[in-house]
């Protein structure tokens, strides 16, 4: 997110969470920790945090009480259309709910900036379906309430990734849309070349 690595982790209950990923105590990656409960723990010292982050467990010092300033910054995060949503402030993460079940079919990523994939996505609709408005997705629809939708992640300043999700469960459906998901990744590798030539 905005350039910096972001641990994901699941409590037990099922709840989602975003924070940044490095441990307070010696900065090794939160991502390589372990869920107990709803707190996650780093793996090299064993410092447990809650769901807000706070440090409530040093395994070395098992009686005492952390200092609430020990902590990790959190991002909001949201989880919607068979995908999660990370922002640097609120407003980022907060995105339409589904009103469908979806799955995710594939995430493709190219060289080229994320408006120029999002343009790509947007002129080459899946076969037999249309463009229609979703904030915040790429989205395209069947005559037969089939939902289509990509979300964009700009990953730097010419490179980004589109994930694309469906409603239903087809098999052959997954299987075109990831043929379909290829397709929009070599158009945008495509535009990126002629770009580069002078």
């Amino acid at each position: 997110v905005a350039g910096r690595r972001v641990a994901l982790w699941r409590g037990e209950s099922g709840r989602i969470f975003a924070w940044e990923d490095r441990c307070p105590h010696r900065g090794m990656r939160l991502s390589f920790g372990f869920v107990r409960d709803e707190k996650l723990a780093c793996i090299y010292h064993g410092w447990a945090f809650d769901f807000d982050g706070r440090c409530v467990a040093i395994p070395a010092h098992p009686e005492m009480t952390p200092p609430a300033s020990i902590s990790v910054p959190a991002y909001p995060v949201a989880e919607s259309h068979g995908m999660v949503w990370v922002g640097e402030s609120d407003e980022d993460a907060t995105v339409t709910a589904a009103d469908q079940e979806f799955r995710p079919v594939r995430s493709i990523t190219a060289a080229v900036p994320a408006a120029d994939l999002e343009s790509v996505l947007d002129g080459t609709p899946p076969p037999g379906m249309q463009r229609v408005e979703a904030p915040g997705l790429v989205a395209f629809e069947s005559g037969h309430g089939i939902r289509v939708v990509a979300g964009i992640q700009p990953r730097t300043e010419n490179s980004a990734s589109a994930h694309v999700a469906v409603s239903g469960e087809d098999p052959e459906l997954r299987k075109a849309l990831c043929a379909w998901a290829v397709e929009i990744r070599s158009s945008a590798r495509g535009r990126a070349e002629e770009v580069a030539v002078p």
